[in-house]
């Protein structure tokens, strides 16, 4: 059974890949898209990481991920 960083990393994924998250665009604030999934901030940064491992995705500074 994945944990919940790695199932929501899926889902992010997911919204990438449908558009809803266009490729290459910001993801909207942290806060907003933790409550929006039901998700808390840590969890959300865990799964952020993940994704970021998985598809060498980049943040930058002072903004959302990436």
């Amino acid at each position: 059974m994945s944990s919940l960083p790695e199932r929501f990393a899926d889902e992010l994924l997911e919204d990438v890949i449908s558009g809803r998250y266009p490729a290459g665009s910001a993801l909207p604030p942290e806060g907003e898209l933790a409550a929006a999934h039901g998700i808390s901030r840590l969890t959300l940064r865990e799964a952020v990481r993940i994704l970021r491992a998985r598809t060498c995705s980049r943040s930058s500074a002072g903004g959302a991920p990436s």
